[in-house]
């Protein structure tokens, strides 16, 4: 009874607590406030004008908030920028916007806060830039996009694949912008832009379910998965299953039309919609696009049930350990997971403080490193679990290297890029360990240290 105890009221404070105050996404700076975000762009064809809507998603985690009367408040400061391809700068607005919250819990989730801005400007092909920084720390992200406005005279085109949601207690549809998108939204939807059809035209949009690497990360002194494997890769789209087909008729010309389509509710996973417009009766395509997207499950990045602590444990525990835990009949998981926890330290206030430590840094990794899995799986989310923040980072066009200090037997350790964002046509990077045995006296030290209530 005790043991159980002391677990459930190590649940109850990671909750109330979170994670340290660090970025989202796939930033390797692991610097407070410093923001993440992703950037969309939805091009307008009215009449004779043009334009750009640009869409900044910022995932609240990554801010940072301080306490007002009413609550919680970030502040950021957007620039975005509409260059040309010959150099020449187009179109330019900076805007300053406050986002409030009630709660601090509110203050530690994925949800983003979306800013949408337009840009006016003539036909033709664009590098959008973006620059958000956090009021509280200065600190700035940049990302850019390149984007193609359509003139009347063009051939046929559509718009980027766009998917639109309703969130809970939401009264209408917004754009959804980011990789990473909650299962437990009410309603989905796919909206395309068609240019200049030139007569019928079939719109197909296609919802597929793509093969993920889901796979736990293997210890640093064991071998690397080969280049061609899935655990390289990430995802395999080659033999995705279908979930949803929607086709619609264009029946006339028309200069700009948008179709939309409600989707079904989606389980966690990888998904790709793929949008093509074909002229009635023939096999190829006028034009084709995709977006990459991963649905989370409710509460993500929080560890909301039994289950997502179980998972984690796995890299602290001996094999005969995760076997029990694994075996456990449903009711009675729970007293094998507190055992695990309960019996190994003698003081309840290290088993706690170790029970939170390590808990904080699985929720720590889910904001810094998920992509197509959760980020607590991947191996820079194991290294950072087990070995804490390096002291530095370089990040390379291949690679990204951590630089741990003196306090820390790790050394230097590389994770390689096995699939880049812009290269393979995936809206984030995948990071690779590059195994060695030197690496296996500082992980049998640190496992030692984390069985004793040593936090690293």
């Amino acid at each position: 009874m005790r043991r159980r105890l002391l677990i459930l009221v190590a649940v109850l404070g990671l909750a109330a607590c979170g994670g340290s105050r660090l970025p989202g996404g796939q930033s390797v700076a692991y610097t407070p406030g410093l923001p993440d975000f992703d950037l969309g762009a939805v091009p307008i064809l009215e009449g004779d004008s043009t334009a750009l809507d640009a869409l900044v998603s910022i995932p609240r985690v990554s801010l940072v908030f301080v306490r007002d009367t009413s609550g919680f408040r970030a502040v950021t400061r957007t620039a975005l920028s509409l260059r040309h391809e010959d150099g020449r700068l187009t179109a330019t607005v900076t805007r300053r916007d406050t986002i409030r919250v009630a709660t601090f819990e509110e203050t530690l989730a994925f949800d983003p806060s979306l800013i949408q801005q337009r840009l006016e400007a003539p036909p033709g092909s664009y590098r959008l830039l973006a620059e958000v920084e956090d009021a509280a720390t200065g600190r700035l992200a940049i990302r850019s996009l390149p984007v193609s406005l359509p003139s009347l005279d063009e051939p046929p085109s559509l718009g980027p694949a766009r998917l639109d949601a309703i969130a809970p207690d939401a009264p209408d549809f917004r754009p959804l912008v980011s990789l990473s998108v909650p299962a437990d939204l009410d309603s989905f939807r796919v909206r395309m832009e068609v240019f200049n059809a030139p007569g019928p035209l079939d719109a197909t949009a296609r919802l597929l379910r793509l093969a993920a690497d889901t796979s736990v990360a293997e210890p640093p002194s064991g071998f690397s998965p080969s280049g061609a494997s899935l655990a390289a890769r990430g995802v395999n789209a080659r033999r995705p299953d279908t979930v949803f087909v929607s086709r619609q008729r264009i029946p006339a010309p028309a200069p700009a039309l948008t179709l939309e389509q409600p989707l079904p509710t989606l389980d966690p996973g990888v998904y790709a919609l793929r949008l093509r417009a074909t002229p009635v009766g023939a096999d190829e395509a006028v034009d084709e696009t995709e977006r990459v997207f991963v649905v989370r499950p409710p509460g993500f990045p929080r560890l909301v049930g039994l289950a997502d602590f179980v998972g984690p444990v796995r890299y602290l525990a001996s094999p005969r350990e995760m076997a029990d835990l694994l075996g456990a009949p449903p009711d009675s998981l729970r007293q094998v997971f507190d055992a695990f926890w309960g019996s190994r330290f003698q003081d309840r206030r290290i088993a706690e403080a170790t029970f939170r430590a390590f808990y904080e840094r699985v929720e720590e990794a889910n904001r810094l490193f998920s992509n197509h899995k959760d980020g607590w799986r991947t191996d820079r989310g194991m290294i950072y679990i087990l070995f804490g923040p390096p002291e530095r980072t370089e990040n390379r066009f291949d690679s990204e290297v951590w630089i741990y200090g003196a306090s820390q037997p790790l050394g230097t350790v590389v994770f390689q890029r096995t699939a880049r964002r812009e290269r393979d046509r995936v809206p984030y990077d995948v990071f690779v360990l590059q195994r060695d045995r030197a690496f296996d006296a500082a992980w049998r030290r640190v496992l030692r240290q984390w069985r004793a209530g040593q936090v690293p």
